[in-house]
């Protein structure tokens, strides 16, 4: 389900500061440097889903793996889900990932 697991550095934490969430979903295949690609992530340590509830749209997020940036997120949108996540809010990201003209609501 989860393709990829890069740690993000939260508005709130001081650099190098940082938390684990899984890339649900890529909206495109091969991304290389400097390339824009939207992307589902999910918090996955309940922990830290407290830290999370305090990112809000338009933040940017330092992406790491190990101690090096080496991407940048911004918050496009957030919506609350479940872990595991279920089925019905999984098809909804994968197709906001890949038409963002699709809403990130359920009607």
């Amino acid at each position: 389900m989860f393709q990829y697991c890069p740690n993000w550095g939260l508005p709130h934490m001081t650099p190098p500061d940082q938390t684990g969430a899984r890339v649900l979903a890529f909206s495109k295949e091969n991304i290389h440097p400097g390339d824009e690609v939207r992307v589902v992530i999910v918090p996955p340590y309940p922990q830290m889903v407290g830290e999370w509830t305090r990112i809000v749209v338009g933040d940017v997020l330092p992406m790491y793996e190990g101690p090096r940036v080496c991407g940048h997120g911004r918050v496009l949108w957030r919506r609350g889900t479940q872990l595991p996540v279920p089925r019905r809010d999984e098809e909804m990201f994968r197709a906001w990932v890949l038409d963002p003209s699709t809403p990130a609501e359920p009607d």
